[in-house]
């Protein structure tokens, strides 16, 4: 994690909630905590320990409460704009489920009135089915009948006649063809019936078949072009809600810029009046109750100055209200803060001036680069080395991997670097030699502390723009990022 010994408002809760409604997303914004404008009792004693302690209580008589105030007035905007986005999507919510709903019922009545009339049409094609196979029996079975009474007749008067003829000396045949010839043309008669029979089933189930067509084919199309017209109509309201989800969203934008307008313009007069008192209590004590310094003042002092001066000098340009103007003056004022007040930490001002970009990209320095040598070469490094040996020796040979947290207590790396983590592979030998591998990751960002003031006098300057950049991530002016350094193999005894 990144400080101004990183440098200010944790962005990782400038957003809390995201609700997607529809394709749109509604993001609700976290209020900060509020700062506090009294100094505690430590710090109050380094700011009389500095060497200009007026100029210092003018500043921050001025300035804390100008920002707690500012922090105050954008609680008071975020929590107008999270009603206000929560009242828009509660309404989107509800219009999009009636608009659902109303789809649905439609299409499903559509629907059912196709398919009752399929279903009529249906039945009434059976119908005209049955009747028309109840007329082709009626008419078939008593042809059949006659048929058959016709053939017995022929064969009785055969069999009676039969033995006469035969016993007066005649061979039958005239019997036999008039029998053949009578059931030839009784089956021929059964035929014409049922054939006549035949072409009647059949012009009935053609016209059932075509009243069917004509029944059910319109009442397709009908259901398809309903379909699309409910498709388009739901469609057009549907992209007309959105239309007025994004309408609504952008008026609460709006809304909450011109909040936060009105509070930076504040705060941009509370900046000046800070400035101005800075200035006068540190160039013109005698102006502040007669106070004078004795003993040499704090080297510091001056680069503090000029680092918040810069930094005023930048807010002061940007002029109330003009926000994009504001951000670029901010940027330009963290560039002097980290020239100035960084001159001689590379490493924090390496990764304070990479958040000062558009949508930084994550960062990896490899073995060999001063920030990953200057890692390399601390301390506290070194402490930790010696704890993650000490977490796997006891268990013997073998390779071990896991992370161990690192916080850098002094110096460029405590400006730079906060609440780290080192991820390691490590391999003891049996010749009771290692070998150890790590990588440091870190996400470079910053926390609202009181912290550094419990250093030095320099830790008070660096709080405050600590504290300001906290602020300014949380407006998107500075953004966050993720780096990692892979740290050079180290080898030795265990």
């Amino acid at each position: 994690m990144g400080s101004y010994e990183e440098a200010c408002y944790p962005t990782s809760q400038a957003f809390n909630c995201v609700c997607v409604w529809g394709g749109a997303i509604v993001a609700l914004l976290e209020s900060r905590v509020l700062l506090s404008s009294s100094l505690p009792a430590d710090i109050d004693q380094l700011v009389q320990d500095s060497g200009q302690p007026e100029a210092w209580y003018a500043a921050l008589d001025v300035m804390l409460p100008a920002l707690e105030q500012a922090v105050a007035g954008e609680d008071a905007a975020i929590e107008s704009y999270n009603t206000l986005v929560e009242c828009i999507a509660y309404q989107y919510g509800i219009d999009l489920a009636d608009l659902s709903n109303l789809r649905q019922t439609s299409l499903e009545n559509t629907n059912t009135t196709f398919w009752n009339t399929v279903g009529d049409a249906e039945e009434n094609l059976a119908c005209a089915y049955t009747a028309a196979l109840f007329d082709y029996y009626s008419t078939t079975g008593p042809a059949s009948q006659t048929y058959e009474s016709t053939v017995q007749a022929l064969q009785q008067d055969f069999d009676n006649a039969i033995w006469d003829e035969l016993y007066n000396g005649g061979d039958g045949a005239g019997l036999w063809e008039t029998m053949l010839t009578g059931e030839i043309s009784a089956w021929n008669t059964f035929i014409g019936v049922r054939q006549g029979a035949l072409a009647t089933l059949q012009g009935a189930l053609d016209g059932a078949v075509t009243t069917w067509t004509q029944a059910v084919d319109p009442a397709y199309v009908t259901r398809e072009s309903t379909f699309a017209s409910i498709y388009s109509s739901t469609n057009a309201s549907h992209q007309q809600l959105n239309d007025d989800l994004i309408t609504d969203l952008a008026a609460a934008d709006q809304q909450l810029a011109d909040d936060l307008s009105f509070v930076e313009g504040n705060w941009v007069a509370a900046i000046s009046d800070a400035r101005q008192a800075w200035l006068a209590a540190a160039y013109n004590p005698s102006g502040y109750g007669g106070f004078t310094w004795t003993g040499p003042q704090d080297p510091n002092s001056t680069v503090v100055a000029n680092a918040f001066v810069g930094f005023w000098d930048g807010i002061l340009g940007a002029g109330p209200g003009a926000f994009d103007t504001w951000e670029s003056a901010e940027w330009e004022a963290w560039r002097v803060i980290s020239s100035q007040a960084l001159a001689n930490k590379p490493v924090a001002d390496t990764l304070f001036d990479h958040s000062l970009m558009d949508n930084p990209p994550d960062l990896a320095f490899p073995a060999g680069h001063f920030v990953t040598t200057a890692i390399h070469n601390s301390p506290e490094l070194a402490a930790k080395v010696g704890e993650i040996l000490q977490r796997h020796t006891a268990s013997g040979p073998g390779t071990y991997t896991s992370d161990i947290g690192i916080v850098f207590n002094t110096g460029d790396l405590m400006a730079g670097i906060h609440s780290a983590k080192i991820e390691y592979t490590l391999v003891l030998n049996a010749d009771n030699t290692y070998t150890l591998n790590m990588t440091l990751k870190d996400k470079y960002d910053f926390a609202f502390t009181w912290d550094y003031y419990k250093y030095s006098f320099w830790g008070v300057g660096l709080t405050v723009a600590n504290n300001i950049a906290w602020a300014d991530q949380h407006l998107g002016m500075i953004e966050t990022y993720d780096w990692t350094a892979t740290l050079p193999q180290q080898t030795g005894a265990w």
